[in-house]
């Protein structure tokens, strides 16, 4: 029991020891109670709590309703208790100086149900989505099935709802809704009221507008249109107030004598309150020449500018045909000027190469008038970013090479640690100071400039040249020939950089064989028979460096001979011919010896295409587009064995000419000359034969531009 006194008495044996002492503390969790619903009229407040408890009920004022015992079967009763509708009635269970655990219940409440009883007035409290001016429904949340009254701040009823039993509520009300009006929502079940919810009218600044209408020099008024009962103050460009006046109940409104220079640019502001609305501009004078000299707004001769890219030495865009466009840096200095043509285009030339990231402003001007600015950023070339390593080996001093004057290099190796970090000079030069790199390292050099990264190199520290400096450079630099093998050969020769190991793998990267490149620079590795069709690599290394590999296709075994119907006497007896091939061709034509198969192979021995020789001694191959310049050989072959082949060279596509004054009489007579261009270009120039259509293409043949040439 809650504070009795415990004693602990240690006995050994026949005696006895001193006590210890202590009282059972109190749990306000084991004291609770609870209030069963009243409504008013009843007789009787009743509830349950803890057997011997003494629960003191009391109203909202703090006044006693009534205090009594818990009886031992848990039960209490308040005979005549004095409650109102709505009342709050809290019951506390106490013992001794002990108060446990209250509880709340109201009087009447709001479910309608037959107890009448809420719990709290707050569980029937609904939310409202905050309106706004000029609404004519308000929703929001509440408890299904009450009903939801609207009223202003006066409490005026504005409409009436009921909340679904999704929660939600759309209420429409009787009149369009003001600016910072407060609004109540009173929830009701029954004749039962809940606690309100509020929220007050939001302003909505596109509901406040306005116009100024043209004004001149020496006009008598500013007038325009607005929201009626706003409040209109109109200033020049320098924040002077040229008037203020409340927009009459038809939406116009009218300021005397207004004091206007010619190109002043007034603002017109809407308020009402403390709020607001969206503004406008207008010029007297204006920029463009109508009768009442008015722009209407800057806006109007806004001209917009196409991204330039660093190192550009023009910036374009559109404009207002006949407006001086003036091109100025982000301090306001003029970098070029330049006239919007007919066709609402220009192309200005500034007086130095654009920087990354730097601001751009272009001003319209049409006489002494001035409209609306257009900004933009310079983009950033990664190819105007580059960076170079100059050759380096273990026990190095430094890191050194080129890059862009300004640019950070970040020199870090392949584990991804920083080596370096540096700033290149303004002659193009870096140099990192007692780099910690070892043999094989792979340093790869990012130039960046601001949050811009260039285009990176790579290096490798021991390289596999085996010079003095130890550096390869390039891994090309090691790249091995392969002499063509054929197939049952059981050797794979070639050429090679002096001392390197070359691995030869099949095209599933298995190891076929191994061999060192002797001081005559070749190499001699046995294999296992080698299959026809076979594609083998060669890949060179040294000091654990590797370099870039080779491939070559087996050829089927040379015929030797082996009777009448097989035999192919010689090789040259199954030479073909190959008809000349040009620039572009997607077939290879010729005669050869009928069923021989034709194979047609590019300078590296890449296979290009097969085909069969037809009854007339006629083959046709389908293969990719020929490039011009490129060496093509066919090889013939019956039964397994090859005969001797034949090589041809691509033209280039001629010209098609087209009578005397089209005739291009030979490719070379209409070669045009290009002037050289200059990173950031988006014109190309040069000279060639008059008439003449110049197709500028990239090196993938992407068709970057075409023109005439003219008669000059």
């Amino acid at each position: 029991m809650v504070d009795e006194t415990l004693t602990a008495t240690p006995i050994t044996g026949d005696n006895q020891g001193t006590d210890g002492k202590t009282t059972v503390k109190f749990n306000p969790n084991a004291h609770t109670v609870n209030i069963n619903p009243v409504k008013v009229g009843d007789k009787e407040l009743t509830g349950k709590g803890t057997p011997g408890d003494t629960v003191i009920l009391k109203n909202q004022k703090g006044e006693t309703v009534g205090q009594v015992v818990v009886d031992k079967d848990g039960h209490y009763k308040v005979e005549n208790p004095n409650v109102t509708l709505g009342d709050v009635i809290t019951a506390t269970p106490t013992i001794g100086d002990h108060q446990g655990t209250p509880t709340t219940a109201i009087v009447g409440g709001v479910d309608g149900g037959e107890d009448g009883n809420i719990g709290t007035p707050d569980s029937h409290k609904p939310t409202i989505n905050q309106p706004t001016e000029g609404d004519t429904t308000v929703s929001g949340t509440g408890t299904p099935g009450d009903t939801i009254i609207i009223k202003d701040k006066d409490g005026k009823e504005l409409g009436k709802g009921t909340v679904g039993k999704d929660s939600k509520f759309e209420i429409s009300v009787n009149r369009p809704l003001v600016v910072d009006e407060p609004l109540i929502a009173t929830p009701m079940t029954g004749d039962n009221q809940g606690t309100d919810g509020k929220t007050t009218v939001k302003f909505n600044p596109n509901a406040h507008t306005v116009n100024i209408n043209p004004v001149k020099v020496g006009d008598k008024e500013l007038t325009g249109k607005g929201t009626p009962g706003d409040t209109i103050i109109l200033k020049n460009q320098k924040g002077e107030t040229l008037g203020q006046v409340i927009v009459d109940k038809d939406g116009h409104y009218k300021v005397e004598n207004p004091n206007v220079t010619l190109g002043d640019v007034i603002t017109a502001t809407p308020t009402i309150g403390d709020h607001q609305g969206t503004p406008t501009t207008a010029i007297v004078g204006g920029v463009d020449g109508g009768e009442d000299g008015n722009i209407g707004t800057p806006d109007s001769h806004k001209p917009t500018i196409n991204q330039p890219t660093e190192g550009d030495t023009t910036v374009s865009g559109t404009g207002t045909p006949g407006d001086t466009i003036i091109i100025k840096d982000k301090d306001g200095k003029e970098l070029g000027k330049g006239t919007v043509g007919k066709d609402k285009t220009f192309n200005i030339t500034v007086n130095r190469p654009l920087v990354v990231d730097e601001t751009l402003t272009a001003t319209p001007m049409t006489g002494g008038n001035q409209g609306t600015d257009d900004t933009t950023t310079v983009a950033f070339d990664p190819n105007g970013h580059t960076v170079s390593i100059n050759p380096v080996k273990v026990g190095d001093k430094e890191l050194t090479g080129k890059g862009t004057p300004g640019d950070t290099v970040i020199l870090k190796n392949q584990n991804g640690e920083t080596l370096g970090q540096v700033i290149v000079d303004k002659d193009g030069h870096y140099k990192v100071e007692n780099p910690n790199v070892t043999l094989g390292d792979v340093i790869t050099a990012t130039p960046t400039i601001g949050d811009h990264q260039g285009t990176p190199t790579t290096a490798i520290v021991g390289g596999v040249d085996g010079g003095e400096d130890g550096n390869m450079g390039t891994p090309d630099s090691h790249k091995p020939t392969i002499n063509q093998p054929t197939e049952g050969d059981t050797t794979v020769t070639g050429t090679g950089t002096p001392g390197d190991t070359v691995v030869i793998t099949d095209k599933d990267g298995n190891k076929l064989g191994e061999g060192v490149v002797d001081g005559n620079g070749d190499y001699s590795i046995p294999v296992t028979n080698l299959p026809s069709g076979e594609e083998i690599t060669a890949t060179p290394s040294i000091n654990g460096n590797v370099g870039t590999s080779s491939t070559a296709t087996v050829l089927p075994k040379p015929e030797v001979g082996g009777g009448e119907a097989e035999d192919i006497g010689t090789p040259d007896s199954h030479k073909p011919t190959i008809n000349q091939p040009t620039e572009g061709d997607t077939t290879v034509n010729g005669t050869g010896k009928p069923g021989d198969t034709v194979v047609i192979t590019d300078k590296d021995g890449n296979k290009l295409g097969e085909g069969v020789v037809d009854g007339n001694g006629d083959y046709s191959i389908p293969v990719t587009n020929l490039p011009s310049g490129e060496e093509i050989t066919a090889t013939p072959s019956i039964n397994g064995n090859v005969g001797t082949s034949s090589t041809a060279t691509v033209l280039p596509k001629p010209e098609v000419g087209g009578g005397e004054a089209e005739d291009i009489g030979t490719p070379d007579s209409h070669k045009p000359t290009i002037n050289q261009p200059t990173e950031g270009d988006t014109t190309v120039n040069g000279t060639g034969k008059p008439g003449d259509t110049v197709v500028i293409t990239d090196k993938d043949g992407n068709k970057l531009g075409e023109g005439i040439v003219d008669g000059n």
